[in-house]
């Protein structure tokens, strides 16, 4: 028996505007993408950045987290996998 998926988090567009602004980034249009996976909701900030957010769970937070100080980590030791 598979569990229910948390709730996708949702971002207003101003956010996500205000997101792409922070980070310079000249986003023309906002939006979220279908989804595709189980842990983020995906969202478009223009053509070329997608911002990923994770879903409303404890679990996928804490994820997010470990991934957003795991990636930086790897990339400066050399690590340049890229499963595309």
């Amino acid at each position: 028996m598979s569990l229910p998926l948390p709730e996708a988090t949702p971002v207003a567009d101003e956010t996500l505007r205000a997101i792409a602004d922070r980070y310079g980034l000249r986003a023309a249009s906002v939006m979220r993408l279908p989804d595709v996976g189980i842990f983020n909701t995906i969202y478009a900030l223009g053509d070329d950045v997608i911002l990923r957010i994770p879903r409303n769970h404890p679990h996928f937070v804490v994820t997010a987290h470990k991934e957003a100080i795991v990636v930086p980590v790897a990339r400066a030791a050399g690590d340049r996998h890229d499963d595309g």
